[in-house]
């Protein structure tokens, strides 16, 4: 917590957990509460990862995603949806950076 700290973003561990709960209502992530202390992980079956994207790239994909989606072949879109996952974690992520950003200046 301690770099999201230091850019001024008010960060807690509730905040961090609250947001991991939302984050698996639509994404392949689970809490493991079989012992102390808990934690997250992606879920056993979701084995094919794409690597973290930063905003650029995110938003290149998203964009282009949107305009050819509906042009590629069907089995295309279950082979593209590691790179769509992280994709939209990294706009969740900006997200509630955004909102935090705006809840200081408020």
């Amino acid at each position: 917590m301690g770099f999201l700290s230091d850019a001024g973003f008010l960060v807690t561990q509730k905040t961090i957990q609250r947001d991991l709960h939302e984050l698996s209502a639509t994404h392949p992530i689970v809490l493991d509460e079989r012992s102390k202390p808990t934690g997250w992980s992606y879920m056993v079956e979701h084995n094919n990862r794409a690597e973290p994207m930063n905003p650029f790239e995110a938003l290149a994909y998203i964009i282009a995603s949107r305009a050819f989606s509906s042009k590629l072949p069907s089995g295309i879109a279950q082979y593209l949806l590691p790179q769509d996952l992280a994709a939209s974690a990294c706009w969740i992520y900006i997200r509630l950076a955004w909102r935090h950003l705006t809840r200081k200046w408020q």
